[in-house]
């Protein structure tokens, strides 16, 4: 983080798969202290990218609808990962866990925009 605040940077994206092999069960203390080192550092974590990296299994194009469920899950704790080190944008990248499959394009198609589509927030969106 000290080197992103030395180059001039204001804000950084990080990749949660970097932070843990299962980001959404890192303990508050854990995210006090990732926060408190990107402050120290003078940089804020301004966003979440490549989510569906970890924890393993996700899709969200996928058939089967359990774990399309708990690849929507883990991107609901994520949305709280964010809040909780101070950012407020997700970048949802990851191209492997939304890949098409043969034969089942549309269908797939149809299944990732149902898994993005607006939900229901049990928490505030930072200010």
């Amino acid at each position: 983080m000290r080197i992103g605040a030395a180059l001039g940077y204001d804000g950084l994206e990080i990749a949660p798969v970097t932070l843990s092999d299962d980001p959404t069960r890192l303990s508050a203390a854990r995210k006090a202290e990732l926060r408190r080192a990107a402050t120290d550092a003078g940089i804020a974590i301004t966003a979440l990218h490549y989510l569906m990296r970890a924890p393993a299994g996700l899709s969200i194009t996928s058939a089967d609808a359990a774990q399309r469920a708990r690849s929507v899950d883990v991107m609901r704790a994520l949305c709280g990962l964010c809040a909780d080190l101070g950012g407020a944008i997700l970048v949802h990248g990851s191209p492997d866990q939304r890949v098409l499959t043969q034969g089942d394009e549309e269908d797939s198609r149809k299944r990732g925009a149902r898994a993005l589509r607006p939900w229901p927030t049990p928490r505030a969106r930072p200010a």
